[in-house]
Formats: C-alpha cells, structure tokens, sequence
C-alpha cells in the first residue's frame, strides 16, 4: 500500500468524487526543481491529412478504429445508429448504409449538464434521446441532433453505483444502477422524462443489473451481469423473479424482440464473456446461437426490419449480426485498438499497450491479441499502462482500487503487487526488480518492487497531471512529464533534486529514450514528436499530424488520456493515437 497520511484533497466533477490521498515521504516538489532555460522548437508542421515525419516514411501499424469503446446504442426513426463512447464522452450518429458518421455530443457543454461517460441511450416517445450518464449519476435528455443536454434525472446511484441501462415503457422512463463488482446489489428507477418529479426507486436487489428491455406484458427483462441470469421485474410492484435460463459468462444486454417481428417476442442477449449472441425464448428460457463475436460486447438494438446491431466495448465499432454465417458484420471499416495510451517493447519485436478498455500485445506485423478486457477478466477496469517482464505481463488499473497487477501468461492467474494509488498511469520496468509508475492523481511518480515485497517509494512529486514516464537505463535517470504543466522533468534513480529539462511544451505525454540519451516527446495538444536534449534543452521537431489529444472520463479535472513514444534500437520510432485508435511506425529513410 502507498503510505498514507490523511485525506488531503477532494475533487469534483458533476457528482463523480474522488478521494485524492496525502502521501508522504515525498521527494522535493517539482517547483523547486534546478531549472534549464527554455529554448524554442522548430515549427511542427501539421499536414491537412496523415502524418508528416522529415526523414522518415510512415506506416500503419495498426489501423485506426472509426467508434473505439462503443457501447451504448440506439436506433433513430430513419434507421441509422446512435452509439455512446463513454470514455470519450461523445455520442456519435452512424448511418450503416452510407457509412457516415456525425458526432452529435461530445461533453463540450457546460458542466452542470455535460455528457459524461454515457453508457446505454434510448428514444422516447417524444423524439428526444435520453443517455445515462454514469459518472454524473444522472440521466440527460438530449435532442436528437445534439445541442445542449439537460438534467432529467439526477442522483440515480446508492452511492457507489451509476446508471447503466435506459428504456421506456410507454411515456415512463426507467433506469437500471450498477457498480461492476461481482454480488452488488442495484435497483431500477423510474425517471420523469420533464425532470419534474425527483427518480424514485422501483425494484432492489439485482445483482449489476444491465442494459434491459420491456415486453408488451409490461414486465422488463433485465440481464444481471455477473450472476449471469436475467430477472422479470414488475415495476408497478417491485417484484423480481427470474427466467429459467443460465449463462456461462457475463452478460451484458438484452432486447425484446418486436411483437410484429415474432409474435412470441424472444429476448436477444448479449453474453459479453464467450462473444455469443443469443435467442432466449421469453418464457420458456430456450436459447439458440445467432452469432459467435469477439468476447467484449456491450449493447445491442433492434430496427423495425429485424435486424441486429451489436456494440463492443472492448474492441469499439459497431457490428451487425449475419443470420446466414451466425458471425457480426462490421458496419465500418473495422480497428482492433479503442485508445492505445501506452507502449512497451517486447523481446520478440512487437509490444505490449494498454489499451484502456484492455491490455494488448501488439505483433510485430500489427496483429492484436488481447490478454485483458474491462469488466470480464478478473474485472478488470480502466488499465492506461502494462508492461511485460518474462511471462508475466503486469497493468495499472485506475477503477479497480488503483493497483498494479500481475498476470501469469501461461498459468492465467492474477495478483495485486501494489495498490492504494488514484490514477496510476504509465508503468516502465525500472532498475533493480522494480517497476516505475506515474500517477496522474497524485501527481507523482513511484518506484514499485516486482515481487509486490515492499511498499511504494516516491521518486518525484508536484507534477500535476503524469502525462509520460521514461527511465534511461544507461544513465540510472527517470523522466517524466507534466501534461498540465508543459514540462519534462529528470531525477536520478537513487533520488535526489529534480531537474527540469523542458518548459512550454504542448500537452507533453510520452516519453522515449533513445540510444544516445536524447528524449522523444509527445505533445498531444499539437500533434507532433519533439525531440529534446535533455543536457542543453534544445528540442528539434520529428514529426506531425499524430491523433493523440483527448480528454475523456471526468474523474479529475487534469486527468486525461495519454499518447505515447517508443524509440527502437533499429531507429524506428513508434506512437500511440489514443484519439483514434492506431499505432504509428515512423522507419528512418
């Protein structure tokens, strides 16, 4: 555990609060740090389309994704899609025909109403979108071609829990609560649509209960995530009974399907541990297979023709289900990556990112294996940093307690090696069997054993926001930097008076060393590579053009997503596009 003093700061966004923890024992702060004059940069040319890299030719080493963290979705009267990113709070329109995209919120409102982590959206009767907002606790009601959003529905949580499913029945609005943890309790409320009427809750006791759906005997059909069992709940009355049908993994979704589509009115479900799209008959609990997805599903719908649209949270972009092949069609060009926020070389070439929504291994051809998805694998949440050291592959994880863990590859099995951070970012293998983790909470970096043997020790303090973490073997130096701030900082391993190394810098996040100890830097508020010699401060402009800045969920005001930098032995250059999803290689000419 990182010791502790007292609770020292308290932050707020909307009704999402965050504990932020003293610590002590700190080294000096950064504003006290030996400080180098600030030297200019050469102008980081931005092209109009792609990236712009003097010297070097650039390829594609993963493609971009067109809706990474899909989850929520909707169908509008004209038959396109409307899918919620809850980690980018945005909310998107997506015609499956033509193919195009128009995002119609994107959390720029004011922060009263703003869209913040939207997760399950629907269509009320009045035409209007309304979209649980999980980290507010609220649900907004929003037109349907964006504009400013409203409050409807505040205050939809005991405390612990968010709002996650939304669906009318008639002209009532009713919301499903949850937290993602295996044996919670949560509840169904009923919202007044006007905003009037304060929610009031209708039915308790469901464990994490998920997207669900109402049938025309009124009663809602509710999936329970980890329990793996869907509930019939009457919320005129509260009672909670259950269908006769099990599951071998989460699920995460259900529908009813249309009575003038099948008279029976069959439930489709989302089981989001196996990938598999179910037929669940209504009353009789008969399941049949319609399509086998990639494990990760969130959301489904169903348009007045009958078809299926399915949503992946895991691997983003929305998907439709084939009844001849039983497989989902993607609607877009397809990306495996939602926002790759951190790159770790491999011994075998390729790398091993954390991808927010999952921990990858990228090959070194571009292909993707996961190795870790958000709520399913030992529920696993928000990880923006993992490394691999031998066969075990270890992550950050910032919604899940703020720990590091430690995943065998080979035997499955997981354990906590530190815990106790707040927003625990980038992790680097450190010096001597210890790992090197920026918390972006705290405003800190610390040194972490492997082995989980000894507590925490701070290297540096007073960052701010953590936007990138680096360690200069060869020179026994760690480097971080501030993304809030604009500053690259160093100190020696074995401690001592920081040194900052660079001011004024663009939103800088990762961090790379290269073999001659020069620094590459991204500076996501510009898009560009900066190179930086951290003896003098003179910095030199690489290249341009990269999709890194984003800003997603409002836990904190100054934390956001952060882009990375890899620099290889052979030269290459190496950078993660959180904003949409790629990977980019930069080769020498």
């Amino acid at each position: 555990m990182i010791p502790r003093r007292r609770a020292s700061l308290w932050m707020e966004r909307g009704a999402a609060v965050l504990l932020v923890l003293g610590v002590s024992g700190l080294a000096g702060p950064v504003a006290s740090a030996t400080a180098r004059p600030t030297q200019s940069a050469q102008d980081c040319s931005v092209p109009v389309n792609g990236v712009q890299a003097s010297g070097y030719q650039v390829e594609q080493l993963v493609p971009r994704n067109p809706l990474p963290a899909s989850n929520g979705l909707a169908v509008d009267p004209q038959g396109r899609l409307v899918v919620a990113q809850a980690f980018f709070n945005s909310i998107s329109r997506v015609d499956p025909v033509t193919r195009q995209v128009v995002n119609i919120a994107n959390g720029s409102q004011p922060a009263a109403d703003q869209v913040q982590t939207p997760d399950d959206l629907t269509f009320g009767p009045d035409g209007n979108l309304y979209v649980a907002s999980v980290f507010s606790k609220s649900i907004l009601r929003v037109s349907p071609n964006g504009g400013t959003p409203v409050t409807v529905g505040p205050g939809i949580t005991d405390g612990n829990t968010g709002p996650n499913g939304i669906a009318f029945r008639g002209n009532r609005l009713f919301a499903s609560d949850l937290a993602f943890v295996p044996g919670s309790k949560g509840s169904i409320w009923e919202v007044d649509p006007s905003g009037t009427k304060p929610p009031v809750q209708v039915a308790r006791d469901l464990e994490v209960p998920e997207g669900f759906d109402f049938a025309s005997n009124g009663l809602a059909y509710v999936p329970e995530m980890y329990a793996a069992r869907i509930a019939k709940v009457n919320v005129d009355t509260g009672q909670v009974s259950r269908l006769g049908v099990r599951f071998d993994s989460p699920i995460t979704a259900l529908k009813v399907v249309p009575r003038n589509i099948d008279s029976t009115e069959p439930l489709i479900v989302l089981e989001a541990g196996t990938g598999k799209v179910w037929k669940v008959g209504r009353t009789s609990g008969s399941k049949t297979l319609l399509a086998q997805g990639e494990p990760g599903l969130d959301n489904l719908q169903i348009t007045k023709g009958g078809a299926v649209y399915v949503s992946n949270f895991v691997r983003g972009n929305v998907r439709q289900v084939d009844a001849r092949t039983k497989k989902l069609v993607p609607v877009l060009p397809d990306g495996p990556l939602s926002a790759p926020v951190s790159l770790n070389p491999t011994a075998d070439g390729g790398f091993v990112a954390a991808d927010l929504t999952s921990v990858v291994k990228i090959q070194a051809d571009g292909g993707v294996d996961r190795v870790s998805r958000f709520a399913l694998d030992d529920v696993q949440m928000i990880s923006s940093g993992a490394l691999q050291i031998g066969r075990d592959v270890y992550l950050t994880d910032w919604l899940a307690g703020g720990k590091i863990s430690k995943l065998g590859l080979d035997t499955g099995t997981r354990s906590t090696v530190a815990d106790g951070f707040v927003a625990p970012v980038h992790l680097r293998q450190g010096p001597q069997g210890t790992l090197l983790v920026g918390d972006q909470g705290l405003g800190s970096v610390f040194s972490v054993p492997v082995d989980g043997s000894g507590s925490p020790a701070p290297l540096l303090t007073g960052l701010g926001s953590v936007g990138g973490l680096a360690f200069d073997a060869a020179r026994d130096v760690v480097y971080a930097s501030g993304s809030d701030n604009g500053t690259v900082v160093s100190v020696p391993v074995s401690g001592g008076t920081p040194t900052v190394v660079a001011t004024g810098l663009a939103g800088p996040e990762g961090i790379a060393v290269r073999r001659d100890g020069s620094l590459l830097v991204a500076e996501a508020a510009t898009g560009c590579i900066t190179r930086i010699d951290p003896s003098s401060g003179a910095r030199t402009a690489v290249a341009g053009g990269f999709k890194m800045n984003i800003r997603g969920i409002s836990l904190l005001p100054f934390v956001n997503y952060t882009a990375d930098v890899a620099a290889l032995d052979n030269g290459d250059i190496v950078v993660s596009n959180p904003a949409d999803g790629s990977v980019t290689t930069l080769v020498p000419r």
